[in-house]
Parts: structure tokens; sequence; C-alpha cells
């Protein structure tokens, strides 16, 4: 028999070196997939916030004798999701003063058209706060104030460790 001094093939050791090898990347890269799908979570939460206040605000413009008056300054503690406004001022055939209209649009960009509990600004972000201010008259401007709480990055599960987040617009509305 005529036995050969040169290897041929991979030894088990050399296999089990390049299994760990494989593995460790492939937890290297879900670890970069998990980062980058919390940072689009948190894109889209500001996303959808400028988008609510963005819709609020073209209402807003449609009732400038509303804004004047003050009637669309707010706290959302005030605001009952459970209790939708007297005039639904969203039917074409709905006769509402510019008070009726400024309630229907706090109450359809909060709570939603419906006042359920997935709609809105409150049904779209977690733990969401609404404040409308004027600093003298709301002829001179207003501030536009959106809170909410996100998850803190890599606390996801534990469900108490949030991170708030806040949206301020100052716009002027004639």
């Amino acid at each position: 028999m005529h036995y050969s001094s040169s290897q041929r093939g991979f030894s088990l050791i050399e296999v089990l070196v390049a299994v760990v090898i494989v593995a460790i990347g492939l937890v290297g890269v879900a670890g970069m997939q998990f980062v980058g799908l919390k940072g689009n979570q948190q894109a889209f939460s500001k996303n959808q916030a400028a988008h609510h206040v963005q819709a609020l605000l073209e209402r807003m413009r449609s009732n400038p004798n509303g804004v004047s008056a003050g009637n669309y300054v707010v706290d959302s503690s005030t605001l009952n999701c459970s209790l939708a406004p007297a005039a639904n001022c969203g039917l074409s055939t709905a006769t509402c003063s510019s008070e009726d209209m400024a309630n229907y649009d706090l109450f359809s960009a909060y709570c939603g058209k419906t006042g359920n509990a997935f709609a809105g600004m409150k049904g779209g972000l977690s733990n969401a706060s609404l404040n409308i201010t004027c600093a003298a008259g709301c002829d001179d401007g207003l501030t536009f104030s959106l809170a909410w709480d996100e998850q803190k990055l890599g606390e996801e599960n534990s469900g108490s460790v949030t991170v708030p987040r806040e949206l301020v617009i100052n716009t002027v509305i004639k």
C-alpha cells in the first residue's frame, strides 16, 4: 500500500472554525438589521406626527375666523375622544359655525373621525399630547406642540423605557 503524506480536504476543526466565523457574522448582520428597523420606526413616527399636524393646519386654513377667535387653542387633555362633537361638520349638509368647525377639526385630528382608539394623533402615536397656543392674539401666530413617546432602542420588550419626542411648529394663519 502506498500512503501519501499530503492531506486532501478539510479537517473537522477547520470546518468548525468556519461555522463559528459565519455565525458571528450573521449575528452582526442581524444586529445591524435591528438597528435599521428601529431607526425606520422612529422616522415613521416623526413622519406621522408631521402628517397629523399638517392635516390639522390645512383644516385651520379653511376656517380663518375660528383661528382668529382662538377656537383652536387646545390642550388635548381636555378632549374627550369617546364623545363626538354635537355638530358633524364633515357632512356636506351640515351648517356649522366657526366654533363648531374648530371643535370638529380638533376632534377629527386628535381622536380620528370616529373617535376610535386607532385613529388620529391619539391612536397613531404612543401617549400623544397636542397643545395649541397663541402668544398674544391668534392672528399673530400659533404654536403647535405634539408630543409622544417612543420605545428606547433595545428596550422594546420591557414596555417601560420610553423616549419622549416632540414636534413644535410656529405658524401664522391669515
